[in-house]
């Protein structure tokens, strides 16, 4: 009984032992938003990365026009800032170099 306890315990360890390693590398991005100077609350935020083709994150700015986006690959990542009618207001580009970054990316759009 023992010797089972023991060989499915090491199997478990194992298996999430490879289950972390194969984690995409994530950090986070955060922003602000501003038009014309004066900072954008509810602009709709939609973030893509190179260091995944299929990942897409979308978030709205908070009331002082700030955003944050979570688990981001490790690559560059874009983000686009659309006003509440959905036109496109301002992209920008930040880059996140390794697991656990935490970078800032500032938007500025004029219209």
């Amino acid at each position: 009984m023992n010797r089972f306890v023991l060989i499915a315990s090491a199997s478990l360890m194992f298996l999430l032992a490879t289950a972390w390693a194969q984690a995409p590398a994530t950090g986070t991005v955060n922003g602000n938003v501003s038009l014309n100077g004066a900072r954008m609350p509810n602009a709709a935020i939609v973030v893509s990365s190179s260091g995944s083709s299929s990942y897409t994150a979308k978030t709205t700015t908070d009331t002082n026009g700030n955003f944050t986006v979570g688990d981001a690959p490790v690559g560059t990542v874009e983000v686009k800032a659309y006003d509440s009618q959905g036109v496109f207001l301002v992209s920008g580009a930040v880059a996140l170099s390794r697991a656990g970054d935490v970078v800032s990316l500032t938007l500025n759009a004029t219209r």
